[in-house]
């Protein structure tokens, strides 16, 4: 008896060998092309754990952010989050998740630009006789060089158009602690007077006379990466101020300029 049990198991084992065998052959077969039991692409642990890092970074430095650079950091930091969630395959399991989690993530990166963005407020108005007070406000780092101008625009006895030609006067300020204030002599009659002889005398030809001068002033206030401090240049981007970023800066020729308009009456 105990002779035909063992003739029996010595008959089957090579049947469960090959069972365990084709069972390690599928499972190996099916990890190495990314699926589970569940037919369900494997997504690699680092690249969801990343993702939801670096959001989680940038939800920490929010609490804190103030300053320009703080929200250009934060705003990096869902950048990556985003590109993280979108990297997800579309197989994967967490795939409609990821996509969730990356339109969630779009609204706190703008939110991050917006705060990132470049503000220059001010005011200008008459502070005494002959004298403009010109004030204002910013989010540009510390010791950036603002430059000031008072425009005032006159018509020559051939009534040239009145927004040119202009006279002005003109003054470089840094911005200390987000602010900055100057004050601007306003051209007057003489100015024009002296500008129309200088003409002349350039040209060779008879000084014109003015017939009007504008009772309004405009004031440009603007910065630029020109002849800012190393330390200034390093946070905005360089000689090009690639990180001088909103509705208040555009790109010339050769840099980006933040500007602000204003206009006074007289």
């Amino acid at each position: 008896m105990l002779r035909k049990q063992v003739l029996i198991i010595l008959a089957i084992l090579p049947i469960l060998a090959g069972l365990i065998l084709q069972r390690e052959t599928l499972s190996k077969s099916k990890l190495l092309s990314g699926q589970t039991e569940q037919g369900t692409m494997h997504v690699p642990q680092p690249l969801w754990h990343e993702a939801v890092n670096y959001a989680n970074e940038g939800n920490a430095a929010a609490q804190s952010a103030q300053t320009v650079e703080d929200w250009r950091t934060v705003a990096s930091l869902w950048e990556q989050a985003i590109s993280g969630m979108q990297a997800i395959p579309e197989a994967s399991s967490h795939y409609d998740l990821a996509q969730q989690k990356a339109i969630a993530y779009q609204q706190n990166l703008d939110y991050a630009r917006q705060k990132s963005a470049i503000t220059l407020s001010a005011t200008a108005k008459i502070h005494s006789q002959g004298m403009v007070l010109v004030s204002g406000q910013t989010n540009l780092p510390e010791g950036f060089i603002l430059s000031i101008n008072l425009y005032r625009a006159y018509s020559d006895e051939y009534g040239t158009n009145a927004e040119k030609p202009h006279v002005n006067t003109y003054v470089r300020v840094p911005v200390s602690k987000g602010q900055f204030s100057a004050e601007l002599s306003v051209p007057t009659v003489e100015d024009v007077q002296q500008q129309l002889s200088q003409w002349s005398q350039l040209s060779g030809q008879t000084a014109l006379a003015y017939s009007s001068i504008n009772e309004h002033i405009n004031v440009t206030i603007s910065g630029t990466p020109v002849n800012q401090p190393n330390k200034v240049l390093a946070v905005i981007g360089g000689p090009k101020g690639t990180l001088l970023t909103g509705p208040q800066t555009y790109d010339n020729e050769f840099f980006r300029v933040v500007e602000n308009h204003l206009k006074v009456d007289m």
